[in-house]
Formats: C-alpha cells, structure tokens, sequence
C-alpha cells in the first residue's frame, strides 16, 4: 500500500504522498540493486521495472508490533525489520522504548545475533562458550555465550582486569570499536566536526563504520561519541550492518 508515507531499505525507498524514491547505492544499476543484503535483478523476480520490484518490497515491508513506534519515525522500519532479523526484541510485547538507552551486555548480543543474521556465527558454534574472562559476568547471564564470543574473538575487550561493565550504558565509541571489530572494518571517510572528541582507540573504528554507511553523525556532521546508544539508533546500525556486502 504506497498509500502510507515512510522509509524502507535503510532510508533508501522514499514513499510521500504516493510518490516513490530510491536512492541508488554505490555499484548498483536498473538491472541490479541490492535489497536485504542480497544483490537482486528485478527480472528475475518476474519485474520489469525497478520501481514494480521496489513498490513489491515495500508491500512487503514488515508491519511495525509496537505501540511506541510511530509508523512515520525515522526509525520505524528499521525496528520492525531488526526484529524480524532476530537481533533486538520489544522490552514488552507491544513496546520497544526506542529511546532507551543499550548495555555493554546488550549490545554484545545485539551484535552477535547481526553476525549470525550474517551467516558469520551459528548457534552449534556458540554452545561451546560457556564462561568468560570477566569477573563481573554472572555464569547465569543471558548474555554469557555472546560476551564469551565476542572476547575470544577479539571483538570487545573490557575496563582493566577482567571487568566488562556488563550493565554500563555503551557510548556510540564504543559501539563503533565493537562493530568495525566484529565486521573487520578497515577503511577511513572524512573526519567528523568532532573528531577531536572521540578517544584514539576510537578513532579508527568510527571512520570506518562511517566509511561503510553504518554509523552515521547527528546533525552538523558531529558523532557525539560519548552520547550513550539509543536502541532506535542500535536499531539501525544493526540492519545496516547486516546489509553490508
């Protein structure tokens, strides 16, 4: 139904007024584009134009489950499709509390469960992780296999010896380290406003999650690094970590 305004595909399908928009992404052309994470040639799917397929994904967009999220938020798809991915759950049936802020703990499962989502990580492998190396990790965790995962993998690290912080809040630095970790990403884009803000074990890891369109700045090309990460925002970068080639 274009009949509704709203976002799809990462911001990339514009529905106003019944109008449609796709912004094309690096690589992409009329007879490939890529959706979900997969490269697609409308053809293929029984189309014969971009705008038929991409009319057809919006369709099919997955309906927003939560009383909290407003259908025309910016965030909206992108909850609605994390969900359905497996990487983040309502805090109720019918709640997501979008402006809450996310744990070390949660992100680390937020973040495993986007790498099996990947086809990176599967569930056989994370059974063998059934202890960690941090004191302050409880052995009934919900989060033990991931933050065990995530430490032998090299991909979070923790605040001295053997402490994690598991209920602290993550700053959107830390997010960063942990996706560009978690991803192997290696490339650099332009400096934000506030660079000079941003801690040096940082820095590398925010330009590069920049440089793949995953983390993104908020307003005035400032990243704001030690803001704490909203779920909405962890939302987002999840799905569009997913969606990275």
């Amino acid at each position: 139904d274009l009949s509704k305004d709203g976002t799809y595909n990462d911001g990339r399908t514009v529905v106003k007024d019944g109008v449609l928009t796709y912004t094309y992404m690096d690589g992409e052309t009329e007879k490939s584009i890529t959706l979900n994470g997969k490269s697609e040639r409308p053809a293929d799917a029984g189309y014969d134009t971009i705008k038929e397929w991409i009319a057809a994904q919006v369709k099919a967009a997955p309906a927003q489950p939560f009383t909290d999220v407003p259908e025309d938020a910016w965030y909206a798809t992108h909850v609605a499709r994390a969900v359905k991915l497996g990487i983040v759950n309502g805090r109720t049936t019918t709640t997501f509390v979008p402006n809450a802020m996310v744990t070390r703990e949660e992100f680390a499962v937020m973040t495993v469960r986007m790498l099996k989502a990947k086809g990176l990580v599967t569930e056989e492998e994370l059974k063998a992780y059934t202890s960690t190396p941090f004191g302050d990790v409880s052995s009934n965790s919900f989060a033990l296999r991931e933050i065990a995962y995530c430490a032998d993998k090299g991909i979070i690290s923790g605040y001295g010896k053997n402490i994690f912080a598991p209920k602290k809040n993550i700053s959107r630095q830390d997010a960063a380290k942990i996706l560009a970790g978690a991803l192997g990403l290696d490339g650099t884009a332009e400096p934000f406003a506030d660079q000079d803000a941003i801690s040096d074990y940082a820095k590398p890891a925010v330009l590069a999650c920049k440089a793949a369109k995953i983390l993104d700045g908020k307003g005035q090309n400032e990243f704001k690094p030690k803001d704490n990460l909203l779920r909405c925002e962890a939302a987002k970068i999840m799905v569009a970590a997913v969606d990275l080639g």
